[in-house]
């Protein structure tokens, strides 16, 4: 009677012992998850941010070549001229064709300012 009743007491004490581990299991599972969880909502919070900055960087990008030799590069792109070529053009610019480039560029300019205070 008392091995069975040790036998009793010893397969009680199996069963508490592998509830206790399993019950300890899902905790853990429950952490690893809510750490996951926190982990993507942080990566998401980044993701979001990056997203924002590169949004507003492109605005900014659009609003043009804000000096008159960008200005006149860029229009001149395309047409099969090195760089120093291109410069040489544009030092050779007239007065009224170089004043239409700054015009244009300070409107670039206004724009790009106008965009990096929204």
């Amino acid at each position: 009677l008392k091995a069975k009743a040790a036998k009793a007491k010893e397969a009680a004490a199996k069963k508490k012992a592998v509830a206790a581990k399993k019950n300890a299991s899902l905790k853990l599972k429950a952490a690893k998850a809510k750490l996951a969880k926190k982990n993507a909502a942080a990566k998401a919070k980044v993701a979001a941010k990056k997203a924002a900055v590169k949004a507003k960087k492109d605005k900014i990008k659009s609003s043009g070549p804000v000096t008159a030799r960008s200005l006149f590069m860029q229009q001149q792109k395309g047409k099969g001229m090195g760089l120093k070529q291109l410069q040489e053009k544009f030092n050779t610019l007239g007065a009224a064709e170089k004043k239409a480039l700054v015009d244009q560029a300070k409107k670039n300019l206004a724009k790009r300012n106008e965009i990096k205070q929204s």
